[in-house]
């Protein structure tokens, strides 16, 4: 599919590069030689550069085509490029999981989890799953993944009561501040599932 959409997206840039050429065939009115007594007709052949109606199609469809193939989420100032799925797979590769526990209950953060906080709000590895982008929020750019794991633990920490409290087959939202940020902390079946700073 990825080739096919290059394939067309070159075509048509190609084709919106190259201008057509026309050929203007105009015939003038003869002209008599004076002095051989002969008449000629003259041909005059010129060349115009423009465009087809077809070629405007072509930019247009051009346009969109490269339009929705660079996804971009502009967050304030920032601008925010998604990037492919196998980004996030790749530095997940090792990745272990961890494990918190208060009381009786047991919360788990595994690599699926993992991925699914990194690929929604982390700027290296968004990918643009999540579509109402004027809502998107985004960890520092600079956090790592285990920085992202250690500020979930925290979150958990800041509401053990609660999580103490969640049904093994619940799930709930949580809010907590870490270094100034304020965060909230999804869980579901036992899984910390989410994780997000909000907006400022």
């Amino acid at each position: 599919m990825k080739k096919v959409a290059f394939i067309l997206v070159m075509s048509l840039l190609i084709s919106t590069l190259s201008p057509s050429i026309f050929v203007n065939n105009k015939t003038i009115n003869p002209r008599y030689d004076q002095e051989r007594k002969n008449e000629y007709t003259t041909q005059i052949n010129s060349l115009s550069i423009g465009y087809h109606t077809a070629d405007a199609w072509a930019v247009l469809v051009g346009k969109l085509i490269i339009k929705s193939a660079t996804r971009l989420a502009k967050i304030g100032s920032k601008t925010y490029k998604k990037v492919p799925k196998s980004k996030v797979v790749n530095a997940l590769k090792n990745y272990k999981g961890t494990t918190y526990s208060t009381g009786s209950k047991k919360y788990v953060i595994t690599k699926t989890d993992m991925k699914h906080m990194l690929e929604r709000h982390h700027p290296r590895y968004w990918t643009d799953s999540k579509k109402n982008v004027k809502k998107q929020t985004f960890f520092d750019s600079k956090l790592s993944i285990k920085d992202v794991e250690s500020i979930a633990i925290n979150v958990a920490k800041q509401n053990r009561s609660g999580l103490s409290k969640v049904s093994s087959t619940g799930s709930k939202q949580f809010t907590g501040t870490v270094d100034g940020v304020k965060y909230v902390m999804g869980v579901e079946k036992g899984h910390i599932r989410q994780l997000y700073p909000l907006m400022k």
